[in-house]
């Protein structure tokens, strides 16, 4: 089966983009009334379908951009007046832009040009044989000259259709709707070409020299502006206002987003997007650090009642992340030349003498599945005191799962019944987001993976517990599973009662172990029976590292069967809970 890329379904083994519209944008001719803008990428290689779904969202980004255009010329009066606050004016098709504004544009191309050829220079002499090395060699050529050299003829000979892709997008982003039928359409080719053919021989000149980012060698691209000549100035709000109206994300990343410009502009006010700079933000980011909260968030906390700081990881994961992703957007739309938070670090909170999560013991682990939860407690809601009632949901299978395979809690919650295959020739969980649940993530690129499932697990009864469910006909594999108020399956309820109440009633010292532990534990078991490093990797969806991030690829589930079965897990006791003995036990 396929990897799952966002963005994207699979049907028939070829994948296919699809992306919602925004619904006040789905009337508009651009878009003729559809839910979904969806297309085959015609590829069933996932390499591929990768590069292919980023062009495929650029090509979306541009008719985003249009019919926003379209709804502010002919949209609701009020639809209309709303957009104008943030929106730049459409442009008549028979109106003159200032010659300025065409120079601006050229030479916005032509520092995208020498930028990425400078980025990628230095990312190649890192890793020669990665792949900016490859994208090198590549662009040397077309550039420089070869057997197969289209771009580098069609500049010599003047070819327009060279830049006519670069020259519509800037020409839309100034509100053209059409630009081919602009009058000025010419004159943005001509400067485009001239400003790629300058590009082209400063890199020549220079880079050999060991100088990335040479000056331009033609008078007027020296002299460009570096800000839009006349377009009025976009405000930080303005800028929000305008992401949440062309992308698609969930409630919890707007509350983030709508924080993190609230605190920033209560500090420096609302300033136009262009004069922030880094400063700005890194003073920010100190504030941040010194602002006292509540410890909890109940309506009736009072001014007596103790605070703390926001953590150095709240401000890196929560505030910094969201301005970050907001000041990207307006690089992408030509708001701001570059991303002022970028750079910008967030210091390591400082270690109290804590100590790190840990694994399970071996005692504490035989300890646990004595517990009532395993072996039978008072009834379904009173699960931490000994009775006749015999769990049978995530809150008995997801431990073990846990145990026999290292995955993590989220990554179990969210599994569905299609990614589970117990009764293949080599069982398997496939790690990985659930097309149908907008709210379904995972924590890197590396956690889509697959997990051999291990025959102990197996022996258990697992197998019986996923008949069961696919015969309810529920399509997750933990039905009640449920997620807690932050759309985190691992604070729900059951996470909580696991780690703050079971965790702590079998552990033999301080600190006491979590769900995570049995993470550790499975890398640790791992690790003394001999399984490589890089299989390791690849079973608990840990990225590899050095040169086998580039060489080593997703092996096929019968490559890490064996690995997985070879695992004995000695020391633990698990007989109590085979199926012949709790039905014993319930009889």
């Amino acid at each position: 089966m396929p990897k799952k890329i966002p963005n994207t379904i699979i049907r028939n083994g070829v994948y296919q983009f699809k992306k919602r519209v925004p619904e006040a944008l789905r009337a508009t001719l651009v878009f003729g009334g559809k839910q979904f803008v969806q297309r085959s990428l015609e590829t069933a290689s996932y390499e591929v379908a990768v590069r292919r779904v980023n062009e495929a969202l650029k090509e979306y980004d541009g008719k985003i951009r249009l019919a926003e255009l379209e709804l502010i010329g002919g949209g609701p009066r009020s639809e209309a007046e709303e957009a104008k606050r943030y929106r730049p004016k459409l442009i008549d098709q028979t109106a003159t832009l200032p010659p300025e504004v065409i120079v601006y544009r050229a030479h916005r191309l032509w520092r995208a040009l020498v930028g990425n050829d400078a980025k990628y220079r230095r990312a190649a002499s890192r890793d020669p044989d990665g792949l900016a090395g490859e994208w090198l060699e590549e662009w040397d050529e077309n550039r420089l000259g070869g057997d197969n050299i289209p771009l580098y003829l069609a500049l010599e000979k003047r070819d327009y259709r060279a830049v006519m892709d670069d020259v519509r997008a800037a020409m839309q982003a100034e509100g053209i709707m059409d630009p081919d039928s602009h009058p000025q359409f010419e004159d943005f080719c001509e400067k485009f070409l001239e400003a790629t053919v300058d590009a082209y021989e400063v890199i020549t000149r220079f880079h050999q020299k060991g100088r990335l980012e040479p000056p331009p060698v033609r008078e007027w691209l020296q002299e460009a502006p570096e800000k839009h000549p006349v377009r009025e100035t976009m405000k930080l709000r303005d800028l929000l206002d305008r992401y949440s109206e062309t992308t698609d994300f969930s409630a919890d990343w707007s509350k983030k987003l709508r924080l993190a410009v609230d605190s920033f502009i209560e500090l420096h006010g609302d300033l136009p997007v262009q004069k922030i700079d880094a400063t700005h933000v890194r003073a920010w980011v100190e504030s941040l650090l010194k602002q006292e909260v509540y410890h909890g968030h109940r309506a009736d906390r009072d001014d007596t009642e103790p605070k703390r700081r926001l953590s150095p990881n709240t401000v890196r994961n929560g505030y910094l992340a969201a301005l970050g992703r907001l000041f990207a957007h307006g690089v992408f739309i030509g708001e701001i030349e570059h991303n002022p938070a970028e750079r910008i670090k967030v210091p390591q909170p400082k270690s109290k003498g804590s100590r790190p999560r840990r694994p399970f013991t071996r005692t504490e682990l035989n300890a646990l599945f004595m517990l009532p939860v395993f072996t039978g407690c008072k009834s379904e809601t009173r699960i931490n005191q000994p009775g006749s009632v015999l769990l049978d949901d995530h809150r008995y299978w997801a431990p073990l799962i846990a145990l026999f395979t290292g995955a993590r809690a989220s990554e179990i919650a969210q599994l569905t019944m299609d990614r589970v295959k117990e009764a293949s020739a080599h069982p398997y969980f496939r790690i990985d987001l659930d097309p149908d649940d907008a709210d379904s993530s995972l924590k890197t690129a590396a956690a889509y993976r697959l997990v051999p499932i291990h025959p102990h697990l197996l022996t258990l009864g697992f197998g019986e517990y996923v008949r069961r469910i696919k015969a309810s006909g529920s399509p997750r594999l933990f039905p009640q599973w449920k997620r807690a108020a932050n759309k985190r399956y691992s604070d729900s309820r059951s996470q909580r009662n696991f780690n703050e109440k079971i965790c702590k009633a079998v552990a033999e010292h301080e600190p006491a172990p979590s769900f995570h532990s049995f993470r550790h534990f499975m890398k640790g078991e791992m690790m003394r029976q001999g399984v490589p490093t890089q299989v390791q990797n690849f079973i608990l969806g840990h990225e590899q590292s050095g040169m086998d991030k580039t060489y080593l690829h997703q092996p096929g589930i019968e490559e890490l069967t064996p690995h997985m079965k070879a695992l004995r897990f000695e020391g633990v006791h698990l007989d109590h809970l085979l199926p012949e003995s709790r039905r014993a036990r319930k009889s």
